[in-house]
């Protein structure tokens, strides 16, 4: 009855995306509102809810950051962690890839990739998630799991901006380099725990540093 339920409710709330660059021009506004300079690259954000604006811009990958690398959302955190930004970016698309493009606004359970318009709805999913007691999911556009990494974040609104969750991921991906000496390692660990499990996971994630690599 409960899984009837959440198929439900998942069906109602992932909704087509539409926000994708190859559907909308470089430079072309996308938003009407009072931060349209800043969601379009035209204006330097003044205060940090400003940024966070521009940062879903960036990451939904719309108006001027359509003419943006795929890597773009990526350098920041990449230069400050010490994580490749190629491997981030390779990541992101093993996890949340969507019509050639790592998608925020991305839940999976059991498995199963949700793929939401906004924010707003895929907020709205986890906290139906979590008023059930199910906790066993992945977050955003790294796929963060909330049950062994939720703790990093200061509340699940949190873990679904971009530049945040990206952050995390590489303070994972840092512990297990750490741990195992090697990337790849790293990154099959990220995937998961257990060994078995990483060796198609791999093959992805070094055909996503190919196309990341063409693209620059």
């Amino acid at each position: 009855m409960r899984s009837a339920l959440f198929a439900a409710l998942f069906y109602m709330l992932a909704l087509p995306m539409m926000a994708y660059a190859g559907q909308q021009g470089c430079n072309q506004p996308v938003r009407s509102n009072s931060v349209q300079k800043i969601l379009d690259g035209k204006a330097i954000p003044a205060s940090i809810q400003y940024y966070w604006y521009m940062d879903e811009a960036r990451a939904e990958h719309i108006g001027f950051w359509a003419c943006q690398p795929i890597t773009d959302i990526f350098s920041q955190v990449a230069t400050l962690s010490g994580v490749p930004k190629i491997v981030l970016t390779a990541i992101s698309m093993n996890e949340s890839s969507r019509n050639g493009i790592p998608w925020p606004w991305t839940l999976n359970i059991k498995g199963r990739a949700f793929y939401f318009q906004t924010r707003e709805d895929a907020y709205a999913a986890i906290k139906a998630l979590l008023a059930h007691h199910i906790d066993m999911f992945d977050v955003g556009i790294m796929q963060v799991n909330w049950k062994y990494n939720g703790w990093r974040f200061k509340n699940a609104w949190e873990a679904l901006q971009p530049s945040i969750n990206i952050a995390i991921a590489a303070n994972i991906l840092n512990e297990n380099h750490q741990k195992t000496g090697d990337w790849a390692k790293a990154v099959a660990l990220y995937h998961s725990a257990n060994p078995g499990m990483d060796h198609q996971y791999l093959q992805d994630f070094v055909t996503h540093m190919r196309l990341v690599v063409a693209e620059r």
